[in-house]
């Protein structure tokens, strides 16, 4: 029988809680306190959460729009209209409010820009940001408060060395 010690599992758990706070692949995410990084790197994808299961939820992926920065501004514009017109199809978005709100989003080596929209006590975004070198596009569902914070992981996303 393995009988572990309270100090080795003091050690194990801090281990993973660093760990979990800065995830692998391509990028350094830093979460805020509290929330954990996931990655899933067959598909380049990110998950920065609170609480498994719950929001606030932030995702992004790798993605191979490769156009200029120039033109993300329009990609984000069409899936904002696509996601109002299927909007209307779904009853628990029923009271959305279908005007959005543009943010930049503005790293220091990612930046671009957010659809910003509201629902009941929760806001709902698709963002696609660049750092030059490749797209990144994604969303977040959470409160206004935690989009905020979700906003500056994305901000301070960098390239790992």
């Amino acid at each position: 029988m393995l009988i572990l010690s309270p100090r080795w599992l003091a050690v194990a758990f801090l281990t993973f809680t660093v760990t979990a706070a800065r995830a692998e692949g391509p990028l350094v995410v830093k979460a805020p306190a509290g929330w954990t990084v996931s990655y899933q790197g067959s598909a380049q994808h990110y998950v920065v959460r609170e609480e498994e299961g719950k929001v606030p939820v932030l995702m992004f992926s790798a993605t191979s729009f490769t156009s200029e920065a120039a033109d993300i501004p329009g990609y984000i514009a069409q899936i904002s209209t696509l996601f109002i017109k299927e909007s209307k199809n779904k009853a628990e978005l029923a009271d959305m409010n279908t005007n959005y709100v543009v943010e930049k989003i503005q790293g220091q080596a990612f930046s671009d820009e957010a659809a910003v929209f509201t629902l009941k006590n929760l806001v709902q975004t698709m963002f696609m940001i660049s750092d030059g070198r490749g797209n990144w596009n994604g969303q977040f569902t959470g409160s206004a408060e935690d989009w905020q914070k979700a906003k500056g992981v994305l901000e301070g996303l960098k390239r790992s060395p």
